[in-house]
C-alpha cells in the first residue's frame, strides 16, 4: 500500500501541475523538491529552462537505486540548475558539470544557551528507522555504561517496530535500560534539551541533519560519524564537537566520556558550537544565497 499510496500521490501532483500550467504562465522558476516529480515535469512538461531540482537527502544516498541515479544525472545536467544542501555533494556535481547552487538548511539563533556541562546528560533525537543507527546506539551506551554517571535521554518518533523492539530488548539484555530514559515526542523541542550535555548522532547516512543544528543553536556540542552527509559540513572537529570514523563505536564512547568528563573542553565547544550556527547558519545567510538563485 506505501507504493501504490507514493504512485498515486505522484499522479495527482501531475495532474494538478498539468492544470496549473495551463492557466498560468506567468512564472520564472520552478523548484521541485521531489526527484520523481522533477524528472516527470522534465518528461512531460516544456519547461525544463525554468526547472530546478532541489535535493534534500545527499544526491548520493544509499537508498535511491542505481538505475534512478543515472536517470538523475542525465535530466538533472539538462536543467536550470540543482539545488544541494552540503558541500560534498556540490563539488561531486559541480565535477561533473552540473550547474550546481550550495544553500543549506538554516536554523533560528537562540539567545539561552542550555549547556549543562555538570550534569552528564546525553540527549539522542532520531526516528525508529535503520538510517538512524539505533543498534549503534545501544552499543555506545554499553560501553558508556562504566561511567556511572552519564544519563541518556532518547526521544525516538516513528513506525518501525522492530528496530524500536530491538533497541529496548538490547537495554534490558544488557541491563542498561535504566540509564536510558525515553522521552515522548513534544512540539517543546526547548524542553527536550533543556540540562542536556551532549548530543549524539549514529546516523548511516543523512541529507543536512537539521538536528545537529538544533542542538548546536542552544550551545550544545555534538558527536556524529562523519556519514555521507552533513556531519561535516555542521560538526567542526575537536572544535565544536566530534567526527567519530564510521562506525567506530569504540572510539565513539572514547570521545564521549572524554568530552563529557571536562568541563574546560565542554564550555570551549558549547561555546564554538553557537558561534558556528551564528556565522554560517542563520535565516539571513541563506536568505541571501536563496535571492542570488532567484534573481540569476
Amino acid at each position: 500500500t506505501g507504493l501504490f499510496n507514493r504512485i498515486s500521490n505522484i499522479g495527482r501532483s501531475i495532474r494538478d501541475l498539468r492544470r496549473y500550467f495551463k492557466l498560468n504562465d506567468n512564472y520564472s522558476k520552478i523548484i521541485c523538491v521531489d526527484a520523481i516529480i522533477t524528472v516527470l515535469l522534465f518528461m512531460i512538461f516544456s519547461i525544463r529552462k525554468k526547472l530546478f531540482a532541489w535535493e534534500h537527502m545527499s544526491f548520493f544516498d544509499p537508498v535511491t537505486t542505481t538505475k534512478f541515479k543515472i536517470i538523475k544525472k542525465i535530466v538533472y545536467k539538462r536543467l536550470q540548475g540543482v539545488i544541494v544542501l552540503t558541500k560534498y555533494d556540490y563539488e561531486l556535481l559541480t565535477n561533473e558539470k552540473f550547474r550546481v547552487f550550495l544553500i543549506p538548511n538554516f536554523v533560528t539563533t537562540q539567545e539561552i544557551n542550555l549547556c549543562d556541562i555538570s550534569d552528564k546528560h546525553v540527549v539522542f533525537i532520531g526516528r525508529y528507522d535503520y538510517q538512524k543507527g539505533f543498534d549503534y546506539l545501544g552499543d555506545i551506551i554499553k560501553i558508556t555504561s562504566k561511567n556511572n554517571d552519564i544519563k541518556y535521554s532518547v526521544l525516538a518518533t516513528g513506525n518501525d517496530d522492530v528496530i524500536r523492539r530491538n533497541f529496548l530488548e538490547f537495554l534490558r539484555e544488557n541491563k542498561i535500560e535504566s540509564r536510558v530514559n525515553l522521552i515522548a515526542p513534544t512540539n517543546n523541542i526547548q524542553e527536550v534539551y533543556l540540562k542536556k550535555t551532549i548530543l549524539i548522532m549514529t546516523s548511516r547516512f543523512e541529507g543536512l541533519p537539521l538536528v545537529l543544528l538544533e542542538a548546536m543553536s542552544y550551545g550544545i556540542p555534538c558527536i556524529s560519524f562523519d556519514c555521507l552527509t552533513g556531519p561535516a559540513d555542521i560538526i567542526d572537529d575537536n572544535q565544536n564537537g566530534y567526527l567519530i570514523k564510521n562506525f567506530d563505536v569504540f572510539k565513539f564512547s572514547d570521545k564521549l566520556i572524554k568530552l563529557i568528563n571536562d568541563k574546560c573542553l565542554l564550555e570551549k565547544f558549547s561555546l564554538n558550537a553557537k558561534a558556528k550556527i551564528n556565522s554560517t547558519f542563520k535565516i539571513d545567510q541563506v536568505r541571501v544565497l536563496w535571492k542570488t538563485l532567484l534573481d540569476s
